[in-house]
């Protein structure tokens, strides 16, 4: 496996890892009648997803663009972060943050896909990187306008922001991950093919 699925691999445990972990500490913050709040735990899983996709596409590609980006976009979002969590705190969630982070995905596997379809110009929906790519590209340009608006949907409508929120954030990542298990599977099907050719 790649340096690129092996990191989209970590960042897939790490998630499964991190949302256990958040509702086992809702249920003991309820138990022992403490305030309710696990948004921190979100707020370390965006610092680690924009740590883990950006390094993959650095790691991807020899692309000097595409280096230069990640590293550029990468302190644009840390600086951002760290204004954000000044003012708000880090027990709040970094929504503003969210949307930073979620523009410098789309602009870097942006480039990633064009430089897919450029390699792979008739058979690119057979490239996992190009598949991933894709699903990820969808997720991130959905979420942005969510997170936009989710502290007016919270505050006017929280019906709909509930409702905004599963099929933004819950559905997409399902189809997000079920498409990184397929990538996964062609990665595995064309290292096969290599291994039986040399």
């Amino acid at each position: 496996m790649s340096t690129f699925f092996k990191l989209f691999l970590f960042h897939a445990i790490f998630v499964l890892t991190i949302y256990f972990f958040s509702y086992a500490l809702i249920q003991y913050q309820e138990f022992n009648k403490l305030d309710k709040n696990n948004q921190w735990c979100f707020n370390v899983s965006l610092i680690i997803e924009i740590v883990v996709f950006l390094f993959a596409a650095i790691s991807y590609s020899t692309v000097k663009n595409i280096r230069i980006l990640s590293r550029s976009l990468f302190i644009i979002f840390i600086v951002s972060f760290i204004i954000e969590s000044s003012i708000r705190g880090f027990r709040k969630f970094a929504s503003y943050s969210s949307i930073i982070e979620s523009f410098c995905i789309i602009a870097v596997y942006l480039l990633i896909l064009f430089h897919e379809f450029d390699r792979h110009p008739t058979n690119w929906y057979k490239q996992p990187v190009a598949l991933f790519s894709i699903t990820l590209l969808i997720y991130f340009i959905c979420s942005v306008p969510y997170f936009s608006l989710m502290h007016y949907f919270q505050k006017h409508n929280p019906t709909l922001n509930q409702i905004l929120f599963h099929l933004v954030i819950n559905v997409m990542a399902h189809v997000r991950y079920c498409v990184l298990a397929f990538a996964f599977w062609l990665s595995r099907k064309t290292f096969q093919k290599i291994k039986t050719h040399s």
